[in-house]
């Protein structure tokens, strides 16, 4: 079951309750993993965080999943929960691009 598809419009992100999603790139055949998101994680953040542009990868799940989908104008009534969760969701964005880089200088070397 797909969550979004890569170039996909960027109106909600998900966070994880239960299961495993995969985060992947598909480039007609070939198929590159990004990672796996799992209990308590968020996909989706980055594009939503930044408010323009489709999404920049695949994300399904692996294996049965409970997500919540969380619509991007909920983030932006901006309450003390909602600072709390942006500055959560801006954290993971960080890390998950300095791991992408590293994925991606990995890939450019191979």
């Amino acid at each position: 079951v797909s969550l979004f598809a890569k170039d996909d419009g960027t109106d909600s992100l998900f966070l994880v309750l239960k299961g495993e999603v995969r985060l992947f790139l598909q480039q007609g055949k070939d198929r590159v993993e990004l990672g796996v998101a799992g209990r308590g994680d968020v996909v989706g953040e980055a594009e939503v965080l930044e408010g323009h542009g489709p999404r920049g990868y695949s994300a399904s799940a692996a294996v049965d999943v409970d997500a919540v989908e969380i619509p991007r104008l909920a983030l932006l009534d901006v309450g003390e929960a909602q600072r709390t969760l942006l500055k959560f969701l801006n954290s993971v964005r960080t890390q998950r691009r300095a791991a992408l880089e590293t994925m991606s200088d990995f890939l450019q070397r191979w």
